[in-house]
């Protein structure tokens, strides 16, 4: 049975080595990206690339090695980034690849990110280019189907697999592509939940409010009726992504056994 908890037995130098790139733009994925740092951190030796304004709330792990690339405020921010990202890159010749967001968000950094994967794409020592995602995000000044097919043939062409940290029974990502042409794996990993706090947790009441909003100047009607209704049949939402996302990763990148060799 695979087993997330850390492994002292393996020294942090003989770990394969993970490279995980985070973005600024997703400030409020801090919570998510300590979670999945803290798990990958139990069988891999991570190491986190990211801009100050994606780092400042990630308590990382002793073992976890942080570059930290220049703020997206300077005005020379963006040479000196990719420099960077693919100086790490390069340094930690990683065996995963693991990018947040990235095709299906963050278009402003896709030259420095293409120039990465172009070098994990040669490299026969990175077996695992993967996608971090929450959900579809996507710039507004480009119009949506053809960003939809941009995102699409990048993940076809440099990834090896999508992780969608979801529950699919909320939504699933064909019904935010169109057209569909993806033909990456996508693995939905349920919802990364927050490294537990020591500290008590209040119970929660047994009663729960629902505040709805709307145009004052076009009120919807068909939207508070709907939150008048009785809610549907409860069920537990899959938290176990940061778990899950280890396992496939686990699974995917460690070296296959080696064969026995008869005489």
């Amino acid at each position: 049975m695979f087993n997330a908890t850390p492994d002292d037995r393996i020294p942090i130098d003989e770990r394969l080595p993970l490279l995980f790139y985070c973005h600024d733009a997703l400030r409020c994925g801090s919570a998510r990206r300590a979670a999945l740092v803290a798990s990958l951190s139990s069988h891999f030796r991570v190491v986190l690339v990211g801009g100050p304004e994606a780092l400042e709330r990630i308590d990382a792990p002793p073992s976890v090695e942080v570059v930290r690339l220049p703020s997206l405020g300077s005005a020379d921010a963006s040479p000196a980034r990719a420099h960077v990202l693919l100086g790490a890159y390069l340094q930690v010749d990683p065996a995963v690849l693991l990018i947040e967001q990235f095709p299906f968000g963050c278009a402003p950094l896709a030259d420095d990110i293409v120039t990465v994967l172009e070098g994990a794409a040669v490299n026969p020592r990175t077996r695992l280019v993967a996608c971090s995602i929450v959900d579809f995000l996507g710039d507004p000044s480009v119009p949506a189907r053809r960003r939809d097919v941009q995102a699409q043939r990048l993940a076809n062409w440099y990834f090896d697999v999508v992780f969608v940290h979801a529950d699919p029974r909320v939504g699933r990502c064909a019904a935010a592509l169109e057209p569909q042409t993806l033909r990456v794996p996508v693995r939905y990993t349920g919802f990364v939940a927050p490294v537990p706090s020591d500290a008590p947790v209040a119970m929660a009441a047994q009663r729960y409010e629902i505040v709805v909003t709307g145009d004052g100047a076009r009120p919807d009607p068909t939207l508070f009726r709907a939150a008048q209704r009785p809610p549907p049949p409860y069920f537990k939402l899959d938290r176990s992504g940061a778990a899950e996302t280890l396992r496939i990763v686990t699974r995917l990148a460690d070296p296959p056994p080696m064969f026995p060799v008869h005489g």
